[in-house]
């Protein structure tokens, strides 16, 4: 093999890797709505998923010594990137709590990326306490309630 053809040949291969790396680097920006018909963003690549942001309307409920309920707005914004395996990818985000969160007190976001679109899951529970009249004694106490929700999203690129 001639030396030029050398050269062309290893400027190819080098114009090739160049090229495979950059796209497996590049990001797409999905857009999309909850079930809650909230916005929901966030960049994708072929190995991450980052900076998603949505909100969700979450039903918190307490029993005693009255019965209180009442719809938080919460929003969600990812920490940090989450890997994508499978075209799959779970972001776990600590729950929005005051206290040290325990161990079930966190928002689950899932999804999978199908080509242009994407689809998944929400799903967060938590603790949450609030200042209610005691009907029996009237002094103020505590009343510990809990505040959950479930919703799907969809997104496109």
């Amino acid at each position: 093999m001639k030396a030029t053809n050398r050269v062309v040949l290893a400027g190819v291969a080098l114009l090739a890797i160049g090229c495979s790396a950059a796209f497996a680097s590049s990001s797409t920006t999905f857009s999309g709505k909850t079930g809650q018909k909230a916005k929901i963003s966030f960049r994708a690549s072929s190995t991450a998923v980052s900076e998603l942001k949505t909100n969700v309307t979450v039903s918190c409920l307490g029993a005693y010594p009255v019965l209180k309920h009442e719809l938080v707005v919460m929003p969600i914004a990812s920490g940090g990137p989450a890997r994508v395996h499978s075209e799959s990818f779970t972001f776990t985000i600590p729950a929005p709590v005051s206290h040290k969160p325990g161990k079930n007190e966190r928002t689950v976001v899932t999804g999978r990326i199908h080509g242009h679109s994407a689809s998944g899951s929400i799903k967060t529970l938590f603790g949450k306490t609030w200042p209610v009249t005691d009907p029996y004694t009237g002094s103020i106490t505590v009343e510990v309630g809990s505040c959950a929700a479930n919703t799907t999203w969809s997104a496109r690129s």
